[in-house]
């Protein structure tokens, strides 16, 4: 398709030579000029803005006149002949537009991405560039989802007979009863994949405590996790964090004392449908504030959870079960070859990838936590692989979508704290508490 237009050009001299004359132009270019300059004469002055409108100087005898015309990215020079303009208001009369040459490749590209071949093509090549992007994505996922698959099936046959013997241990272990540095150990309040957590009755008579039994393991990394959430207690002192009251070991166990807290978990109050907005906002406000404490710190808490979320009787947040918390910017491979630690549903891209974590891990498990209050599910559901692939490559659907009392702006929050990036979530967990009290 031509493009063509109608450029109004009257050229005007500031102090016109002696036997000279001035006379409007149209000139008609394409694209339509919008400066004017003769080599004799220097630029002529723009007359009428939007019309382009200049006034020519013709001298009386015949001349050949050299114009360079111009616009925004094309320019052309055009030898004219002086009588042909006295003769006609526009020009060229009845032959095609001067065409303005452009200035280099780049707008060559445009002129023709706009012409209609230029539109087909440009289609084309979009519908190509997003097929090969499509492609690329294809191939990282099956990427991604073949190392998921071999670090699954790096667990061998005897780590599993392993995993199963301990499990078998856990089983027959009884401690009720037993006396621990002055402690009588009561009923079983729970049990995790290392070991039990029981009501302590303080032999003075004092006020009953939790006790938390880690079984020793022939797996270093065991014994250094279990060294590890105690040196990690010992250092946190929060209102929101449950407090360490005295830890020790002996030849079969380590063991951990500290706060009873009778109210529950955050996961025994979910239900489906999720809490009342306004009690998830505060809930969610005393957990990043407790956690935003550990970070400051230097700890990453790494299984943020509504298991690992307690209440006392007075509603009092208490975060809980620091069995995988590090010190930031540290690799996160602490266990066996293939094993990725975390709660696969709360857990980050990046703590999928097993990168080294920064307190970020944490704010995306609070977003899994605040979208599961607010709604009642997860984020990403399905069995452990689709979760995991979910999580790495598919935009969360907004809490609204499943609970219209959600408000926008709480949607905004929990999406940011879902970014796959840590650097597109909030600086830190300060800024979600602020965020939510707004």
């Amino acid at each position: 398709m031509r493009a063509s237009a109608y450029v109004l050009a009257a050229m005007l001299l500031l102090a016109l030579p002696a036997g000279a004359s001035s006379r409007l132009i149209t000139f008609r270019t394409v694209p339509p000029a919008t400066e004017a300059y003769d080599e004799m004469r220097g630029h002529y002055r723009l007359q009428a803005d939007g019309l382009s409108a200049f006034r020519v100087d013709l001298p009386d005898s015949s001349a050949i006149l050299t114009l360079n015309l111009r616009c925004p990215g094309h320019s052309g020079t055009f030898k004219v002949d002086a009588n042909e303009l006295r003769n006609t208001d526009v020009y060229p009369p009845d032959t095609d537009p001067l065409k303005l040459a452009p200035d280099s490749n780049w707008v060559a590209l445009g002129d023709f991405l706009r012409s209609g071949p230029g539109v087909l093509a440009g289609l084309a090549l979009l519908v190509g560039i997003g097929a090969a992007a499509v492609w690329a994505t294809k191939a990282r996922r099956s990427e991604r989802t073949a190392r998921l698959e071999q670090q699954r099936a790096e667990m061998t046959s005897q780590e599993l007979q392993t995993a199963h013997e301990d499990n078998a241990r856990l089983a027959a272990m009884n401690f009720e009863g037993m006396e621990i540095e002055g402690f009588r150990i009561g009923r079983k309040l729970g049990q995790g994949g290392m070991g039990f957590v029981h009501l302590a009755e303080p032999a003075d008579g004092g006020a009953p405590c939790a006790i938390k039994i880690i079984l020793r393991s022939d797996e270093e990394e065991n014994t250094k996790r279990a060294l590890r959430e105690i040196d990690t207690m010992a250092r946190l002192s929060h209102p929101g964090l449950i407090r360490l009251f005295s830890h020790g070991e002996t030849t079969m166990f380590f063991y951990i004392v500290m706060e009873l807290v009778p109210g529950g978990t955050l996961g025994d109050r979910i239900k489906p449908g999720g809490l009342p907005i306004a009690d998830a906002i505060r809930s969610m406000q005393d957990i990043a504030t407790a956690v935003h404490y550990a970070h400051q710190k230097g700890f990453i808490h790494r299984d943020l959870k509504p298991g690992n979320v307690m209440f006392t009787n007075a509603d009092q947040v208490k975060v809980m079960d620091f069995g995988l918390a590090r010190k930031q910017h540290v690799s996160t491979k602490v266990t066996r070859t293939g094993t990725i630690l975390g709660t696969p549903p709360y857990m980050a891209p990046e703590q999928i990838r097993a990168e080294p974590l920064t307190a970020a891990v944490d704010q995306y498990a609070l977003g899994c936590v605040l979208f599961e209050m607010l709604t009642g599910q997860l984020p990403f559901d399905g069995d452990i692989m689709d979760i995991l692939q979910r999580a790495m490559y598919d935009a969360p659907i907004p809490p609204s979508a499943f609970n219209p009392a959600v408000p926008p702006h709480l949607d905004m929050m929990v999406l940011r704290m879902l970014a796959k990036t840590p650097t597109e979530r909030y600086p830190d967990l300060q800024a979600v508490v602020d965020a939510l009290e707004a």
